[in-house]
């Protein structure tokens, strides 16, 4: 999902006329958590959804928002501990009694922009890359991700070696979307999909993939429902988008050739 915007900074960039939100993880500390972490107010006109992204499952999470999962969604959140004392941190989905998945910790690290700031302009933050599983199968991953930002407080950050000590503010920034390796797989999958229902939907006789793909191309319905049988266009097109359906066509003509 793409946002219009009225300015290139804190993130957004621009594709075209269209504006994205692509923050780095730079500004993403820098811009949004420190001054949070300051007690002023996040710039406005920027795209972080104020939600608790723990609430629900992540497919879901971002359907409330309409977002779309191969882009996902920057989140604000608070951190949820287990307990006054501890450190360990609240990262099952769902409620106490019926916990439905669990983001786990694949890897973490330390970052600062100290190489491009004067001494008293620092800020340091940990960066926690998290993968969704399901209560009901937690050996595989459901695919989902989570990439997690946290400030480290004055004078906190770890150490030269990257260890993971320090304390950190109680908010947070979580980006959470389908990985590019489950996106690339599922529209592989989509594909494979549609390339079955193509062969069993073509009229007997016809053989003429390239003319198929032509006919995409000028968008002629009824050339195109005279190549495949009756709904066979449907029940090739409803596995894919618009433009993975034009590109399908193009792979039939080219192998036709």
């Amino acid at each position: 999902m793409t946002e219009v915007a009225s300015t290139s900074s804190h993130g957004f960039s621009s594709n075209s006329d269209v504006w994205s939100f692509q923050p780095s993880d730079e500004s993403l500390a820098v811009d949004f958590l420190h001054p949070m972490a300051a007690g002023f107010a996040v710039p406005d006109g920027i795209r972080i959804i104020a939600d608790d992204p723990y609430r629900a499952e992540p497919w879901k999470l971002l359907a409330a928002h309409q977002r779309d999962v191969a882009e996902g969604a920057y989140f604000f959140t608070k951190k949820v501990m287990l307990s006054s004392k501890g450190l360990r941190r609240k990262r099952t989905v769902g409620e106490a009694d019926k916990v439905v998945g669990t983001w786990r910790i694949q890897n973490s690290k330390n970052e600062s922009n100290a190489d491009r700031t004067p001494a008293d302009k620092i800020v340091r933050w940990r960066k926690t890359l998290l993968s969704y599983y399901n209560a009901a199968n937690s050996s595989t991953t459901t695919g989902y991700v989570m990439h997690e930002y946290e400030l480290f407080k004055t004078g906190h950050g770890g150490d030269s070696g990257g260890r993971l000590n320090g304390e950190t503010h109680e908010f947070v920034i979580a980006q959470v979307k389908l990985s590019e390796r489950e996106v690339a797989r599922n529209k592989r999958k989509r594909k494979e999909s549609a390339s079955a229902a193509c062969r069993n939907s073509t009229s007997p006789g016809t053989s003429n993939a390239g003319a198929a793909a032509a006919a995409a191309g000028t968008h002629d319905d009824d050339f195109l429902n005279s190549f495949f049988s009756p709904d066979g266009v449907d029940a090739v097109k409803k596995f894919l988008s618009n433009s993975e359906w034009e590109e399908l066509l193009g792979e039939i003509a080219r192998s036709a050739d």
